[in-house]
């Protein structure tokens, strides 16, 4: 019997759990609540610099435990910032919608403005970064930052201004070219600054010509590569939610929160980690400047949306992701994918039945295995495309336009209907029981059925 009853939890977190650090400066506080759920109950929650972890229970409840680690307050300070986080759960008819709140004017200014595309600032940063977003508005507002994309994208990088100015001269960079640059430069000491471009000299060198029959970057290490990244801490998101900028207090916030595996659930997170523990089934989410870690993702209803938002996850069964500016979105294993990208980074180990690709890829690796059914990868404006072919037999067929192949020797390309096109087809299945379909605009793609050791071309950077 589905029930109507309206009610509003309102969870003050009072100190069950209290502990005090040595120099009397750390303290963990948590606290417990339980509410009583029906089959077709639904849980959405609504968090902003809180930290999520999530499990599947048995049972017909939903257990949250709200924690928070402080760091650099006394106590008396620290009990009084406790007090202001509030976790609200509305549970009316068969939904409960779940929000971490701060309301505190002083906390929400620390929140909003001490954070910025992962990281914390000092206040010179974050002046830079004020003046920064007011130019960009105004030039909005005046169509002057349709010029700017059309006539100043042109910019070298001047590796001598980044060494001395810093984030001074990343900020004034993008501004200037209208384009985006990785967070791994910022907040960088001199030193640390001349080491990134050290690094970034090194991997050049590294890169093989055309044709070379030897790599330093081996098949592996692309996907190595970007997993080293995704676990660096200088890719990660930080562990902290809130820091006052002034005291260098720290302070994190997290929602462990058990469901009852029958339930939906949908997410809306900014800025924080998200964990999924064991499997989760038909989740929803929309994530923005966020981290996503999984064990197990399942269900054809799962649609899992990420805006400046990085994804590790060990085994995806179903669903659909869609990502935007992603630094990185790693798959171990993926049984049936639709991925849609714009601007991203997107690796996924081994594909077991099926796979739907599109978009703009700043890099995308697909590994398909002997036993996947299709692969259908669709691709504009990417230049590092790498597809695996099945080690078993299949059909392919490839359309590029304004496009560069490379592919295994046994197959031959023919131009289309104009210069620009280019086609290959082999089709050795009568029932195409098994075929990889691409389509490519503008892009650079190698596939291949040998050993990535044993590739002549490795690198695509320069085709």
């Amino acid at each position: 019997m589905k029930s109507f009853k309206y009610q509003t939890v309102l969870l003050r977190l009072l100190a069950l759990i209290f502990t005090i650090g040595v120099n009397g400066q750390s303290f963990t506080k948590s606290k417990k609540h339980r509410i009583p759920v029906g089959n077709t109950t639904t849980i959405e929650v609504i968090s902003s610099y809180t930290n999520l972890e999530f499990e599947q229970t048995e049972g017909n409840e939903i257990v949250i435990e709200a924690v928070m680690q402080i760091d650099g307050l006394s106590q008396k300070e620290a009990e009084k910032y406790f007090k202001k986080w509030k976790v609200v759960a509305d549970h009316k008819n068969d939904k409960v919608v779940l929000s971490s709140l701060l309301n505190d004017a002083t906390n929400t200014n620390w929140q909003r403005h001490s954070y910025y595309e992962g990281y914390f600032l000092d206040e010179t940063q974050l002046t830079a970064i004020s003046d920064e977003i007011g130019t960009h508005k105004n030039a909005k507002s005046t169509g002057e930052q349709k010029n700017a994309s059309n006539t100043q994208n042109t910019g070298k990088f001047d590796q001598e201004a980044y060494i001395n100015e810093g984030d001074a001269y990343l900020l004034k960079w993008q501004k200037e070219n209208n384009e985006k640059i990785g967070r791994r430069w910022f907040n960088k000491t001199r030193e640390e600054r001349i080491a990134m471009l050290k690094g970034v000299k090194a991997a050049k060198s590294d890169l093989p010509s055309k044709g070379s029959k030897s790599s330093k970057e081996e098949r592996s290490d692309i996907a190595h590569r970007i997993q080293q990244e995704a676990r660096s801490g200088k890719n990660r998101l930080p562990s902290a939610n809130v820091r006052p900028l002034k005291k260098r207090t720290v302070i994190k916030k997290t929602l462990k929160i058990g469901v009852p595996k029958k339930l939906g659930l949908s997410i809306n997170m900014k800025h924080g980690k998200l964990v999924l523990h064991n499997q989760i089934s038909d989740i929803r989410a929309e994530l923005k400047h966020a981290l996503l870690e999984a064990e197990t993702i399942s269900g054809s209803k799962t649609r899992i949306k990420g805006i400046f938002s990085n994804f590790e996850i060990g085994h995806w069964q179903a669903g659909k992701l869609d990502v935007a500016f992603s630094g990185f979105a790693l798959i171990k294993r993926a049984d049936q994918l639709s991925v849609t990208s714009n601007s991203s980074v997107v690796s996924v180990d081994a594909v077991t039945k099926s796979i739907d690709a599109s978009g703009n890829f700043k890099m995308l690796n697909i590994e398909a295995s002997s036993s996947i059914t299709y692969a259908k990868i669709d691709v504009v404006d990417s230049k590092k495309v790498w597809v695996k072919l099945p080690d078993a037999p299949y059909n392919l067929y490839y359309r590029g336009t304004d496009s560069r192949l490379i592919h295994p020797e046994k197959y031959s390309l023919k131009t289309g209907r104009n210069r620009s096109e280019k086609i290959l087809e082999n089709a050795p299945l009568k029932n195409k029981e098994r075929y990889v379909d691409i389509k490519a605009l503008a892009s650079v793609m190698q596939i291949y059925d040998i050993p990535w050791e044993d590739l002549k071309i490795k690198n695509l950077e320069d085709l």
